[in-house]
């Protein structure tokens, strides 16, 4: 009788355990969705693994994502703590008829002034963010000390994402980053830093070159050819007594020289402001629409000089730096020539003969070339007298070109001068945008179907995560580095890598089966 009922208790333990596991894996499903942080889901896929949930089940789950609930809307506080124990007031704004049932767009704006600006004023500024379609808007908060292009503020605007993420029905892929003065700098350091999470980048009436100051303290290197990642929409007030277009021009050039797709819309009468919104807004958000975010890019540049953060751009991770033997000739394209202001040649003195005196000729310069001599005086420019220092601007600006008439008075004599005008823009002398201080590392990839292939320079090891949207497990994976095949051969698919991956993403649309570690030769 013993023998019967302790079987008969072995049977219904195990029918206890067969009835509870579905019961233990769906809690931690649900408690994986709720979880408020990448490292709390990471806890939580850590017990998924464990229950050894079958990787189609995860996938077909993770791309389904979390159940949203109605959430609070309107304009609020969305006050968050960096790592390093610096608080941030920011501010989140979402539509009144906010719909979980869709998936939503989100814009994420960097305010300017960050440099003047301590926290206290922070904490009392308004929202300063220009009008736009319904979305969700999220307002990071910076300041001087906690600037947009230093490491703690990276770890605001990233932990702001993911806790929207977590709490509002978002579209993956329509997540894009603008800016205005301090905050469209900011988009060109987030661009070059940490991109992954972008569908596009807007910079506003900001200037990239500003990043190049060792005073704003940026956060380690820059590399201008990570910007070909993301399209970017450029802005800049022609009379923006800042960052002018004309100057902010040439830096753009070279970033369509690395191949960075761009589009710069220069405002003729405007400053350093957004009065010219109206008038562009309809661009604006035609551009946001026209490019949503590629989960999965054919082809990724990325270069750092560092493993423990900026590494990673999609789906490839750069684990290791040194050089090999058979690292590739990549360019680094890292200078500007900027243009020199339109400059006649003539230099007076107010206190010389009111200004009329000419004191210097700029050697090269239009004023030289027509024959202007310091120590002449200016009797008259196109047929009228000039007195004063006053007429002479004056006449210059009536002029319209193309050439320009002056009578000068040279020791006792009169001599009629001719020629070219207005002066034009100059090129400069081409310089280093960003210093090279520490070694770096870079990686080209293109991947066609299951083939991929990687030019490297300064990198000892990376690694490729492969998604099931875009590669086929069935068949082998051929990776070539520097011409060389390195890997040629089935991959497994990896539940612990699936989960590990969604919990650190948070992202529906960017799932990853497999990690393949690459070793350069």
């Amino acid at each position: 009788m013993r023998i019967v009922l302790a079987a008969l208790g072995v049977v219904m333990a195990a029918v206890w355990s067969v009835a509870a596991q579905p019961r233990a894996v769906e809690a931690a499903w649900q408690a994986f969705w709720r979880a408020d942080s990448p490292k709390a889901a990471a806890e939580d896929a850590a017990r998924l693994v464990a229950a050894r949930v079958p990787f189609d089940e995860a996938w077909a789950r993770l791309r389904q994502g979390r159940a949203y609930a109605r959430a609070q809307t309107g304009e609020r506080p969305l006050r968050a703590t960096a790592p390093s124990g610096v608080a941030f007031d920011n501010r989140i704004e979402v539509p009144a008829d906010y719909d979980p049932a869709r998936a939503w767009p989100v814009r994420v704006q960097l305010h300017g002034g960050i440099m003047r600006q301590n926290p206290e004023e922070g904490r009392r500024r308004g929202g300063n963010r220009i009008p736009g379609e319904p979305q969700i808007v999220i307002q990071p908060f910076g300041w001087n000390e906690a600037a947009w292009w230093h490491a703690p503020q990276v770890e605001n605007i990233l932990t702001l994402v993911d806790r929207v993420k977590r709490q509002y029905n978002v579209d993956e892929s329509r997540i894009y980053l603008t800016g205005t003065s301090d905050g469209g700098t900011g988009t060109y350091f987030l661009g070059m830093r940490e991109p992954t999470l972008w569908a596009s980048l807007l910079p506003l009436i900001g200037h990239i070159g500003v990043l190049s100051n060792p005073t704003t303290g940026a956060d380690g290197e820059l590399f201008i050819s990570n910007l070909v990642n993301k399209p970017f929409f450029v802005v800049n007030g022609m009379r923006d007594p800042l960052y002018p277009a004309a100057r902010v021009a040439p830096y753009l050039e070279t970033l369509q020289t690395a191949g960075v797709p761009l589009v710069f819309r220069p405002q003729a009468s405007g400053g350093h402001d957004t009065s010219w919104w109206e008038s562009e807004r309809g661009l604006y958000e035609r551009f946001v629409h026209d490019h949503p975010r590629v989960a999965h890019p054919p082809l990724l540049s990325w270069e750092t000089e560092r493993t423990d953060r900026y590494n990673r751009i999609h789906w490839l991770v750069i684990d290791a730096l040194g050089a090999r033997p058979s690292d590739a000739a990549l360019a680094d394209t890292n200078t500007v020539t900027e243009r020199l202001a339109p400059d006649f040649g003539l230099r007076g003195d107010a206190k010389k003969d009111k200004g009329t005196r000419v004191v210097e000729v700029v050697e090269g310069s239009d004023a030289a070339a027509m024959g202007v001599r310091a120590g002449d005086r200016l009797i008259e420019i196109d047929g009228r007298p000039v007195t004063d220092i006053q007429a002479i601007l004056a006449a210059f600006e009536r002029n319209i070109g193309p050439r320009i008439t002056m009578v000068v008075e040279r020791g006792r004599d009169r001599l009629t001068l001719s020629g070219r005008f207005p002066p034009e823009a100059r090129a400069g002398t081409p310089r280093t945008i960003f210093p090279r201080r520490t070694p770096s590392g870079r990686v080209d990839v293109v991947r066609r179907g299951n083939r991929f292939e990687a030019r490297t320079r300064g990198v000892a090891a990376f690694t490729l995560l492969l998604s099931p949207d875009v590669v086929d497990f069935a068949a082998p994976v051929v990776v070539t580095v520097n011409g060389r095949t390195v890997h040629d051969g089935p991959v497994a698919r990896d539940v612990a890598t699936l989960l590990t991956w969604a919990a650190r993403d948070n992202d529906r649309t960017m799932l990853y089966g497999a990690a393949l570690p690459v070793r350069v030769p």
